[in-house]
């Protein structure tokens, strides 16, 4: 994991994967066992993921731009300086 951050609606994460990892079967695997260890911990749906989830790829370059931008999410949030790239999603349908 190089960073992780968030508001109270949503969680942004930077990590690196193997071009071969199947990604829908890791974020499967990422929300059911963290919503498993916080439901066990806090009470029955204390923590629920949405449906879907977005995904943004960056050259390592822009690592450090991108980790200061996801450790800073609250920050971002309260002054509404976010970055329409990373917060908005889009469904296509």
């Amino acid at each position: 994991m190089k960073a992780i951050g968030g508001s109270e609606t949503h969680v942004h994460l930077i990590f690196q994967m193997e071009p071969f990892v199947n990604l829908s079967e890791f974020i499967g695997k990422l929300k059911g066992s963290s919503s498993f260890e916080m439901n066990t911990l806090h009470g029955k749906n204390s923590l629920k993921w949405q449906r879907g989830y977005g995904i943004v790829s960056f050259d390592t370059k822009n690592l450090s731009s991108v980790r200061q931008y996801v450790e800073n999410q609250k920050e971002h949030h309260s002054k509404g300086t976010v970055k329409k790239l990373l917060e908005e999603f889009t469904r296509f349908e």
